[in-house]
């Protein structure tokens, strides 16, 4: 069977589609708390997030709303200290960039990333009582992994020659009523966002696709719950998709040296999955 690469979206695409995937990771009495996960850069070893606060308690003035990290460097801010708003909260708070130090985080797994929420309310004396809250952070599986090109016949040769750093398997089944028109596309956006190089297999109704990626290098010491991956670990991910009239069927099987990393990158791939096809990137 004939392969080749699948397109995969230029930065700025990929860059706008992740932009649309805020999720909530604090909702309190007074105030919510919006993270979008950004790619890691590699150069800088960096991994950006971007930050939003809500008020929601509009009968109380809330002021000064900040993060504080204590696992992991932030840069450019006071010992872990990223300011939300600074002054009263109106309603929401403009974004925020946070660059976390990526060198502690050495596999490929979900990460509740530990912070404290801190924040001022006015009482009815018109004092201001400080407030802080724990809040966690979730940095998906695939947020450590790095793109790798490889072609076939190399696949074929690291396949053989590692068998046990690909020796845990989880497989997804999922369906879509919905057809689509251009699955290399629709597969490539996915590879892209979960940080994958992919090639395609086959071609006709029944498409198979290929997605190789590498974990983040190690270079620091393991946050508290990590253990390294191995230095030439690779994940594997068979993507294999059928069109039967206006019904997407896929299956996702995913290769790698540990269960939980099989587990959780599956998982994320088919939350991908779903999001591009009928969730907020459709």
């Amino acid at each position: 069977s004939s392969t080749c690469a699948i397109p995969i979206p230029p930065e700025k695409e990929l860059a706008d589609l992740q932009g649309r995937l805020w999720t909530v990771c604090h909702r309190g009495q007074h105030v919510a708390v919006y993270v979008c996960v950004r790619s890691p850069h590699l150069r800088k070893r960096q991994i950006r997030l971007d930050l939003r606060c809500e008020r929601l308690d509009a009968s109380l003035e809330i002021a000064d709303v900040a993060l504080q990290f204590s696992q992991v460097q932030v840069e450019s801010s006071v010992c872990g200290r990223i300011v939300l708003c600074s002054g009263p909260l109106q309603q929401r708070s403009a974004k925020v960039k946070a660059n976390l130090d990526s060198s502690p985080f050495v596999a490929p797994v979900v990460f509740d990333l530990r912070c404290e929420l801190e924040y001022t309310v006015k009482n009815d004396g018109g004092e201001a009582e400080a407030q802080k809250v724990p809040v966690e952070l979730r940095l998906p599986a695939t947020t450590f992994l790095v793109p790798q090109a490889l072609g076939e016949d190399a696949m074929s040769d690291y396949i053989s020659e590692n068998p046990e750093l690909l020796s845990h398997q989880t497989s997804q089944a999922v369906s879509f009523e919905k057809s689509v028109s251009d699955l290399p596309m629709l597969v490539g956006r996915c590879a892209g966002l979960c940080h994958f190089h992919g090639i395609q297999q086959a071609s006709g109704q029944d498409m198979k696709f290929i997605l190789v990626a590498a974990t983040l290098p190690a270079t620091a010491t393991p946050l508290e719950g990590q253990s390294a991956a191995p230095s030439n670990a690779l994940v594997i991910c068979r993507c294999a998709a059928l069109v039967r009239g206006s019904t997407l069927e896929m299956r996702v099987t995913v290769k790698a040296y540990q269960k939980d990393v099989a587990d959780e990158i599956c998982s994320q791939l088919v939350t991908t999955f779903r999001e591009l096809i009928e969730g907020r990137l459709a």
